[in-house]
């Protein structure tokens, strides 16, 4: 080969080299690989689009993740499904921000709570990720206030993680809550922690989980404290347990702690194990403070035999057991 040659042949692998580069780069930005790092949304480029009702259209992950910089008192509709699996890498792996916020003190209601409405439209948020182990009022929503309202939702195969209140839906909730269903879910924290809310101090009805809960303190199916709040119609599948070493734990199928003034309607703990390592163990509630179970019903295995104070339908009971029954494989303690 002469000189010629050589360099013609030198300048044609070198183009080829540029092409297969580029078109590998394209490759990737078009399949959305490896050339940008997966995570959350810059809430400054998110915009949402208004029905005609005024309802704020929410159909991608960002604007989900967006909605308290748009703001907690407008109203919201979900128009499609929500596949959240980047969540699992957002934010240094701990995952989705939840919406909304508490005071200082838990014992009123705060000003960064979510009060306008979230209708679920019957659609699905799946493979949502929150992993905020030292964190309080964990949950989609952090804390849902007393003019808020949540519906009509289905949440999927999330996987929940904090310290003090924390739900799969909400780490708090003083308003309506309705028509939500929480399947194959997992939820993990230390105390007050239910496997859709984690303390409610407002109202919850016809709601279904399928959830694994687990903490050291006060942990139930659906609730974990319930403070002056409404359940009614709440189905529960899964595994609730509790270590029980925080406070004064207390673990039940539906409610760890039913405070008095509160209430537990037509619900059901069905085909699943509650269980902890110390007492006050219940099918439907570990702990209920003079307050009612009526309509209700508890289906499963239930505590163990070292320990104390367990009960089919509550661990320890002061209150009204009407028109409620229990249907245990194992009541042991």
């Amino acid at each position: 080969m002469n000189q010629s040659d050589r360099f013609l042949s030198g300048q044609v692998a070198r183009w080829v080299l540029i092409c297969v580069v580029s078109l590998g780069g394209v490759l990737l930005v078009a399949m959305g690989g490896f050339a940008a790092e997966a995570g959350p949304p810059d809430c400054s480029g998110v915009d949402f689009e208004q029905d005609s009702d005024g309802y704020y259209e929410v159909e991608t992950l960002s604007q989900l993740q967006c909605i308290e910089d748009e703001g907690l008192d407008h109203d919201y509709v979900l128009v499609e499904d929500i596949d959240a699996s980047e969540t699992e890498d957002w934010n240094e792996g701990d995952g989705f921000e939840p919406i909304g916020d508490s005071a200082d003190n838990s014992w009123t209601e705060g000003n960064e709570t979510v009060n306008g409405t979230f209708d679920g439209n019957g659609r699905t948020i799946a493979n949502l990720t929150i992993d905020r182990d030292e964190a309080d009022f964990v949950g989609l929503f952090g804390v849902i206030g007393s003019e808020g309202t949540v519906s009509d939702l289905t949440l999927e195969s999330a996987t929940v993680t904090g310290n003090d209140r924390v739900g799969g839906l909400s780490g708090q909730n003083w308003g309506t809550v309705s028509n939500l269903t929480l399947e194959s879910a997992t939820v993990t924290g230390n105390d007050d922690v239910g496997g859709l809310i984690g303390e409610n101090r407002g109202t919850v009805s016809d709601v279904s989980t399928s959830t694994d809960v687990a903490g050291s303190g006060t942990i139930g199916g659906v609730i974990g404290n319930n403070f002056e709040g409404t359940i009614t119609g709440a189905t529960v599948k899964g595994a609730v347990f509790s270590k029980q070493d925080v406070g004064n734990p207390r673990v039940g199928g539906i409610v760890g702690y039913h405070h008095s003034s509160s209430s537990i309607d037509s619900s059901s703990f069905t085909n699943g194990t509650v269980d902890g390592e110390n007492e006050n163990i219940g099918g439907i509630a570990g702990y209920a403070d003079g307050s009612p179970i009526t309509n209700s019903s508890a289906n499963g295995t239930i505590g163990n035999e070292d320990a104390d104070s367990v009960g089919g339908l509550a661990g320890r009971h002061f209150g009204d057991l009407s028109d409620s029954y229990i249907r245990s494989s194992l009541v042991a303690g």
